[in-house]
């Protein structure tokens, strides 16, 4: 069906939305996006919260600013 086809094309194609949260054992093609569920709210900011604190203790220049300096590398050939 055309909805169908058009979700396919977006998940295959359009752009990542910034918060993903999938529950693997019922959804292992990871189709059915939960962060923006409300009941998952919570999971997500402990999720995102975790992961910002590890960055910034790796001192992750995306996390800690300088980030912007990944685009300047050069490009192997």
């Amino acid at each position: 069906d055309q909805e169908g086809s058009n979700n396919s094309f977006e998940l295959c194609f359009g752009k990542r939305p910034q918060h993903e949260l999938y529950d693997v054992s019922n959804d292992p093609f990871q189709v059915n996006n939960l962060a923006y569920k409300f009941e998952h709210q919570y999971t997500r900011d402990q999720l995102f919260s975790k992961l910002f604190a590890q960055l910034a203790s790796r001192r992750d220049p995306r996390v800690i600013g300088g980030g912007d300096d990944f685009d300047k590398y050069p490009l192997r050939r």
